[in-house]
């Protein structure tokens, strides 16, 4: 069985994917994230750049998803219960989802989509270099001015 491939755009910060622009590669690959202009969770296609893409997580949720909520919001009932080796219906799933929707995920969605987590019109009192956005900066190097941050992966351009 050849092994799966998971495409998403080149550049900084993703690891052990195929990281490709090249529409050919992205048609080939078994799921696509954060690339391509499609959301299809059908078929494994997990973009939320495209004109038109309002997704969020529920309607309790105003904030629009990002690729890793995609991801999440398709997946995160099965990823918890395989983790925490519970069914998949077990009721207790559905609130650790939404918590950790809450508390973690929509704050990737905010960040990768340029959401204010409040009003622009409100100067915070100091700044937060613990913030997903910093860790995610500091995991490429971009925070040391390195291009190469240590992290290997696939990059087919």
């Amino acid at each position: 069985m050849a092994p799966k491939v998971i495409a998403t755009h080149n550049g900084t910060f993703h690891a052990d994917v195929l990281r490709t622009r090249d529409p050919t590669q992205i048609a080939a690959a078994d799921a696509v994230v954060d690339v391509g202009g499609e959301y299809d969770p059908d078929r494994l296609r997990f973009d939320h750049h495209q004109r038109g893409f309002f997704h969020t997580f529920d309607e309790a949720h105003a904030t629009k998803l990002s690729s890793a909520g995609l991801v999440y919001k398709h997946f995160g009932t099965r990823v918890l219960a395989a983790v925490l080796g519970w069914p998949t219906d077990d009721p207790r799933l559905e609130l650790l989802r939404l918590r950790i929707y809450d508390e973690f995920v929509e704050g990737f969605d905010g960040v990768d989509n340029g959401v204010n987590r409040y009003p622009s019109d409100i100067r915070p009192l100091y700044r937060d270099g613990t913030s997903i956005s910093s860790r995610s900066l500091q995991c490429s190097g971009l925070a040391s001015g390195s291009e190469d941050s240590g992290v290997r992966s696939k990059d087919a351009t």
